[in-house]
């Protein structure tokens, strides 16, 4: 059966998997280790004070089977050794970098306080806050999915090769600080609205799939350096300048 809570005050090796009914803290140092590990409470927090990696020339999966329960990262994730997979299900306060993992998938809201890279496809069903200016990579061009909304006064940032997809409103209670998509990739909007305090850049092509306004409120330029395709309306409201380097609804 499972335990009632489990708090550990130094480093933990973990080389089998812990399922607690309550929290599960871990203040030191975590090694996943032996094999893809897999911590799960009743709808209770797992939080990681200190720095979380994989064992040497492993890049272990983790699962957080936590209900409604919170994932916190205190501590830099992978930054000596990267992780597998990252799932977890339930919400998610990242406080320090993820470095590295092979994805990260989160089913509740996620507060992104810090950068996370991956190999492979980032997918963010829940509603992200952005707590600090924020970079999203992944390095092999895996999709980076926002299935919801996005919200918060800080940067953010999206590079992939891959499709950066945006399927619900963009600062649309708490507008970005400026918003900016690398290329190469492509730019899907499902949205009806992109709202920044400042600039906008999209650097790989855009397609719509709704119609969309992209707005800032301060006055940034709205700057489109790929094409832009489908049928729906597109709204550009600046007083900065719009640009538009390549062909739209071709």
């Amino acid at each position: 059966s499972s335990a009632a809570s489990l708090s550990v005050s130094g480093a933990s090796d973990l080389g089998a998997n812990v399922s607690t009914t309550g929290a599960q803290t871990y203040t030191g140092a975590v090694t996943l280790s032996g094999a893809d590990r897999t911590l799960t409470t009743t709808n209770s927090a797992v939080t990681f004070s200190g720095t979380l990696n994989s064992e040497s020339g492993q890049n272990r999966a983790l699962t957080l089977a936590l209900g409604t329960g919170q994932a916190t990262f205190g501590g830099a994730v992978g930054g000596s050794q990267a992780l597998g997979a990252v799932g977890i299900t339930g919400t998610l306060d990242l406080n320090a970098a993820i470095s590295g993992a092979a994805s990260l998938t989160v089913s509740g809201a996620s507060d992104l306080g810090a950068n996370v890279t991956t190999t492979g496809a980032q997918t963010y069903k829940g509603a992200v806050t952005l707590e600090a200016d924020t970079v999203l990579s992944s390095s092999s061009g895996g999709d980076i999915t926002f299935m919801t909304t996005v919200d918060g006064a800080q940067a953010l940032e999206v590079k992939t090769s891959g499709v950066t997809i945006f399927t619900s409103n963009v600062g649309g209670s708490a507008p970005l600080k400026s918003l900016i998509t690398d290329e190469p990739g492509s730019v899907r909007v499902g949205a009806n609205s992109i709202k920044t305090t400042g600039l906008q850049t999209f650097n790989d092509a855009v397609d719509l799939d709704a119609d969309v306004v992209f707005e800032s409120t301060g006055q940034g330029d709205i700057t489109f350096n790929g094409a832009v395709n489908g049928a729906h309306s597109l709204t550009v409201n600046t007083s900065g300048v719009t640009t538009f380097k390549q062909s739209i609804g071709a």
